[in-house]
């Protein structure tokens, strides 16, 4: 038989095993695969000025925050938090979607991605004062060629901004040198560093991405500036506008010319009129002089005679033409 004793010891032993349960659920705190659980990511102590050798990977230094990505792969790196996380998560889809939309365009690719762009943010790197555009040039080339390296054949672009130079610098591999040429590059190059002196980056690197996404797509560096678009459309404007003024006073030209041939067709044709004056009765005069008055009165007649005879040009009366009209 159980005493009480014994009950109180399988009590217990209940209130024991229920503990042990309630604190193994308590300890798994998240499923399988988070690596924020599994492997935290920790934060790296924060590097002023950078040296190219010791500048990390964005894809593959990613057991630490060394690139300020919060321990995953990206092709942006901002060890100095330049920008938001929030600004470049947008930017890294972005670059993405231009890698996997573009063509392959290598004999050989590791995968089926096409041009790769890559964004390196410093605070500041190390260079002797007065050639500091040819040690941000170095930098960035050591980047695309060694210790990035992303292309496969010279398909890559390697952005690199300097918060305290505000220079930008662009690397870009053999073939898209050769499919736009240096020229090109340094136009847009220059373009984005305008927006850089004036402290937006973010606006800065959304044009050159964006650029670069219709270069890659057109194949040609000759792509409209929003200037050179608005210039555009104003001329549309005008050539329109000139046109429907023309095409106006053609119109009234037209309407005018119309009208007057229907005024025309109202023209009367009334039968000539011939008003004849009546000759002058002949006084005679007696006086006894019949040679000297007699001539004289011969030249009046004969000069009455010239001019009763002649006809004058038809003339019209007002009721005339309104009798015409109404007819």
């Amino acid at each position: 038989m159980f005493n009480c004793s014994t009950y109180r010891g399988v009590l217990q032993l209940l209130i024991v095993l229920l503990s042990v349960k309630e604190f193994e659920s308590s300890t798994v705190s998240a499923p399988l695969g988070d690596d924020s659980t599994t492997k935290p990511c920790v934060t790296k102590p924060f590097v002023l000025t950078w040296d190219k050798e010791d500048y990390p990977n964005p894809q593959t230094d990613i057991k630490g925050d060394f690139c300020g990505r919060g321990c995953k792969s990206s092709w942006i790196c901002d060890p100095g938090h330049i920008i938001s996380t929030k600004q470049a998560d947008a930017l890294d889809k972005e670059i993405e979607s231009i890698r996997t939309t573009t063509p392959c365009t290598c004999l050989s690719c590791q995968d089926e991605g096409g041009y790769i762009i890559s964004v390196a943010l410093v605070p500041s790197i190390t260079y002797i004062p007065g050639v500091q555009n040819e040690a941000v040039k170095n930098f960035t080339d050591y980047l695309r060629n060694v210790s990035w390296s992303y292309g496969d054949c010279g398909n890559d672009v390697v952005i690199f901004i300097s918060r305290e130079l505000k220079m930008v610098q662009i690397s870009a591999g053999k073939m898209v040198n050769e499919m736009f040429g240096k020229e090109c590059l340094l136009k847009i190059q220059t373009e984005a560093e305008v927006l850089m002196k004036q402290d937006k980056i973010v606006p800065g690197l959304n044009n050159l991405i964006s650029r670069f996404r219709q270069m890659f797509k057109s194949k040609s560096c000759d792509i409209p500036t929003q200037d050179s678009q608005i210039n555009t459309a104003l001329i549309v404007i005008l050539i329109t506008v000139g046109v429907l003024f023309l095409i106006c006073i053609f119109s009234v030209v037209l309407h005018r010319q119309g009208h007057c041939q229907r005024l025309n067709t109202y023209r009367i044709n009334l039968p000539p009129i011939t008003i004849r004056i009546r000759k002058p009765r002949k006084h005679h005069h007696h006086h006894h002089d019949h040679d000297h008055h007699g001539h004289h009165h011969e030249e009046r007649r004969n000069s009455t005679s010239s001019h009763s005879g002649e006809e004058l040009q038809p003339m019209y009366t007002v009721d005339d033409i309104r009798e015409g009209l109404s007819q």
